[in-house]
């Protein structure tokens, strides 16, 4: 059985690293489309409005699961 360094395991990016970096860039690029520009009709203000709400009950949605999935990850721990 081989044991790994513990300098080589924080080099390597783990499954986690790799989910939240890619959660951040999705954020980030929703986040970026749903910005208010000046030069956006009326019509694209108001889709944007919508976006922006309909993310927002995805989150809420999502959250009582988040919470619950932490919940059984902390109590696999300890």
């Amino acid at each position: 059985m081989k044991i790994k360094s513990t300098k080589a395991q924080e080099e390597a990016p783990n499954a986690v690293d790799k989910f939240v970096g890619l959660t951040q860039t999705s954020y980030r690029s929703f986040q970026d489309y749903v910005k208010f520009r000046e030069d956006d009709p009326l019509w694209m203000l108001i889709y944007k409005i919508g976006l922006q709400f309909f993310g927002f009950l995805l989150m809420l949605l999502l959250s009582p699961f988040l919470i619950l999935g932490l919940t059984i990850a902390i109590a696999a721990v300890l």
